[in-house]
């Protein structure tokens, strides 16, 4: 299938924009949903600052003079310049600013879509172009996230159209930070421009600039990143080898940008399409020159992902080294990059681990984020073969190979080998040293640290979030199997039924329907260590409501509705032998969110606190309190609380009056943590999904949790596999239609949850050699590992320095496997 280009609607050749007029100067503009809106450039400015010719000379969102800036705002964020008249249209221009906020400890990225639309009457609206991509053709490429601010001038001079009135439509959902907008005047034959079809409504916008070839927009946008890497390359070679790369870069550029053929793979691998492969030939043809072998097997330094494109370091002998307890799985990492001319197809094999069937090798693959990166998470299995496993890698690319090794077979160093073999014959065939070392532990039937990723599969075979039906099965197996022990319910798990006059259920049909629920506990999730509800105990007044029943009307029936509801629910639970005490209540979702009024929601606690302690059941109340400063909400509704679960980024940055409010509460009640941002870069494996276990062990949390295992941001592009322009996307692992497939997100929480548990043996041997008379300086050594490991881990290497979580940032990303190496080693001291 073919989609029309936007040349037949609005451009044809690029102009100087030297005199061009900028007509959108002093005019006035409206926003939707808003204007502005960020408290760090609000300045009561903002209906004039966009047109007003003054550019920042600051970091935009640290400029309220000369920025308006959006926060949080409803998708799409939309500014509409009002030109006065129709006018001729040739070129625009928006000034905006991208990169990390260390002051706010926030991630701003380039709109992923820009679409601009033009209209007479401001009723009717004709799209015309899409800047980021017009901006790339002829200015220096939007580059992708990384530590730094960057400003860029998002231009182009290549529209013909006309109009009284423009719409700037970006696609984006956190933050973004415009400083100016410029419209430049065309030629006034441009006054005779039409559509060639008719326009939409501005409510219907929304809608249109949703994509469904948003495969092939990724693609072409991925094309052009690639092809302007590889030039920039091409001045470390003498031009007389450079010329004829640059020759073929510049045809394929011209290539790329004509083709509009919907890509045959809807997920977003790279390379995509034949032409992302041709591309990938340039890279290796440049590494050719530069004297790399066809074949590089490499590791990284420092525990980090490879980068796309990234020439590998001189060749070392790498050598892979894993150790674990029995019934525990980690991993070992290694790179292939190919600087032949051709795709390599190669087998891998194991020797020296029986017959490996404990060890899982998977051929990882390359994908597209919002913030222009390309990452290599997906941990697809390699492919089965008589001789062991293929592994195949176009030319011009590295690929990564992950080992999954499950804790069994003989304890002790366990020396073996991975072959790889190329069926080119004339590439020669290598071994990589692969020892694994099994100390004589186990990881106990019952995981310690608790995992919660707000599932809501209660339901079978019932789509929800980015879990397609079809696939639900699957992904149940496959988040059990990474340990998620503590699932969420939706309100509807437990309906209410039908009240009489005295707030009782008067006859039997009037009672809650339970079918629904007995699925949940008895199929779906039998094994649980716990169950979650979330209860909306609230609507959108903050007003605590049940079925209609609100309390500041009528405060004694919404206290009998609640202790009638609750109480039908306590007995059903017991009926199916089930503890009570086992199942949490959510009330009200992140009290203090909203920042410019923080304790709205107190008086709704306080209702349900109250209603839920008269009725007298066991269940347990759970909140996850956002409050900047705690201390000035209402302290008995916190107090109540059998639950508190912490935000993994507030222990990080709010400071030790934060943690140590929460931390002195350890003792009292249990506390959680989680975290709930969008992974707009895919974010660090490390710092973002594996530290979350170590800095529970600091507040003595008993449980981790991320929003959301199943959140793909509801992603019409295909699942998970598409992210190019999605910026909600939250899950850790991969999802579509067709299968189900961990990440390495997925894997690092995992591995958080063995580290805590090496933790917890580290603490009980501890306690069982002071019993048994064990040398009295292995205790003292024992005691000073089990106090400085998680300060060794979190603080002293700057894990979590700023920016903190991308993958961009430079830490030792290895200190973690390090420390609890040493704990194995200390095991094996004390039970000596």
């Amino acid at each position: 299938m073919r989609f029309p280009s936007l040349t037949t609607l609005a451009f044809l050749s690029v102009i100087s924009s030297a005199t061009a007029e900028n007509i959108a100067l002093g005019r006035p503009y409206v926003a939707y949903p808003r204007l502005g809106g960020h408290k760090a450039t609000n300045n009561g400015n903002e209906a004039k600052k966009l047109t007003d010719g003054l550019r920042s000379a600051k970091v935009l969102w640290e400029d309220p003079e000369h920025t308006v800036g959006w926060v949080d705002a409803r998708w799409p964020v939309q500014v509409v310049v009002d030109l006065g008249k129709r006018q001729p249209i040739s070129g625009i221009t928006l000034g905006c600013g991208a990169g990390v906020a260390l002051s706010s400890k926030r991630v701003h990225i380039w709109p992923g879509t820009i679409d601009l639309y033009v209209s007479d009457d401001s009723k009717e609206w004709h799209r015309v172009a899409e800047l980021t991509s017009l901006n790339d053709l002829d200015n220096e490429i939007l580059p992708p996230l990384g530590n730094e601010y960057a400003y860029r001038n998002i231009s182009t001079n290549r529209l013909r159209t006309a109009g009284r009135y423009v719409r700037i439509v970006l696609g984006t959902r956190k933050e973004v930070f415009l400083d100016e907008i410029e419209i430049r005047r065309g030629d006034d034959a441009l006054l005779s421009w039409k559509p060639s079809k008719p326009g939409v409504t501005g409510d219907k916008i929304e809608k249109e600039i949703i994509r469904t070839d948003a495969t092939l927009f990724v693609s072409k946008r991925r094309h052009r990143m690639d092809i302007a890497t590889i030039l920039a390359q091409l001045e470390d070679l003498p031009e007389e080898k450079a010329a004829p790369i640059r020759t073929r870069l510049t045809a394929l550029r011209e290539k790329a940008q004509a083709n509009n053929d919907t890509p045959a793979e809807k997920r977003a691998i790279l390379p995509q399409g034949e032409i992302g492969r041709e591309i990938l030939a340039e890279q290796a043809a440049v590494w050719r020159e530069k004297d790399l072998p066809p074949l590089t097997i490499w590791q990284t330094t420092a525990g980090r992902d490879p980068q796309w494109l990234e020439t590998p370091p001189a060749e070392k002998d790498p050598r892979l080294s894993v150790h674990l307890i029995r019934g525990e799985d980690r991993t070992a990492t290694f790179n292939i990059t190919n600087a032949s001319a051709r795709e390599q197809v190669l087998t891998l094999s194991i020797g020296g681990h029986g017959d490996a069937s404990h060890i899982r090798v998977r051929s990882l693959e390359w994908t597209e984020t919002v913030a222009r990166t390309a990452i290599v998470h997906a941990l697809p299995d390699a492919e089965k073969t008589e001789g062991g496993h293929r592994i195949t890698i176009p030319a011009g690319m590295t690929r990564q190979v992950s080992l999954s090794i499950h804790g069994a077979g003989k304890d002790g160093n366990n020396a073996g080998v991975v072959r790889i073999a190329p069926a080119d014959a004339s590439i020669p065939a290598r071994e990589i040293p692969f020892n694994v070392h099994l100390h004589p532990f186990d990881f106990p039937e019952k995981q310690s640290l608790h995992f919660s990723g707000w599932d809501y599969l209660n339901k079978w075979d019932i789509a929800r979030y980015g879990v397609a039906s079809n696939v639900m099965r699957p992904f149940r197996e496959l988040i059990l199997d990474y340990k998620l022990d503590l699932p969420w319910g939706p309100i509807t798990l437990w309906p209410k039924g039908n009240f009489s006059a005295e707030q009782t259920y008067a006859t039997p049909a009037d009672e809650p329907d339970t079918a629904m629920f007995d699925t949940w506990v008895k199929e779906i999730m039998p094994t649980a260590h716990g169950y979650k509800l979330n209860i909306s105990g609230r609507n959108k007044d903050n007003r605590a409501h049940i079925n209609g029943v609100h309390h500041d009307k009528d405060p004694e029936a919404f206290d009998k509705r609640v202790a009638t509801w609750l109480r039908f629910w306590e007995k059903h639970v017991i009926s199916l032998g089930l503890d009570p005490a086992k199942f949490s209540l959510l009330i009200i979702d992140e009290p203090g969110l909203d920042e410019t009024s923080p304790y709205k929601e107190d008086e709704a606690i306080r209702a349900w606190v109250e209603a839920v302690k008269k009725s007298g059941v066991k269940f347990r109340m759970w909140m996850d309190p956002v409050y900047h400063e705690p201390w000035d909400a209402w302290q008995p509704s916190i107090d109540a609380m059998d639950e508190l679960c912490l935000k993994y980024s507030h222990l990080v940055t709010h400071g030790p009056r934060y943690v140590d409010y929460y931390r002195k509460r350890s003792g009292k009640q249990q506390l959680s943590l989680y975290e709930c941002y969008p992974i707009i870069g895919g974010f660090d494996p490390y710092s973002y999904w594996r530290l979350q276990a170590w800095m529970a062990w600091t507040m003595d949390a008993d449980a981790i949790g991320f929003w959301c295992v199943a959140d793909t941001g509801r992603n019409a592009s295909f699942g998970s596999w598409n992210n190019g322009l999605n910026t909600l996307h939250y899950c850790p692992l991969f999802l579509d239609a067709k299968e189900v497939v961990p990440g390495k997100a997925l894997e690092a929480i995992r591995e958080g949850i063995y580290d805590f548990q090496y933790l917890v043996m580290l603490r009980d041997a501890i306690k069982d050699a002071r019993g048994k008379g064990v040398d009295g300086k292995k205790i003292e050594a024992a005691e000073e590992l089990l106090a400085d490991a998680p300060q060794e881990v979190l603080w002293n290497n700057r894990a979590l320095a700023e920016p903190k979580w991308l993958a961009t940032t430079e830490i030792d990303r290895t200190v973690a496997d390090r420390v609890r190496v040493e704990i194995l080693e200390t095991l094996g001291d004390l039970a000596r």
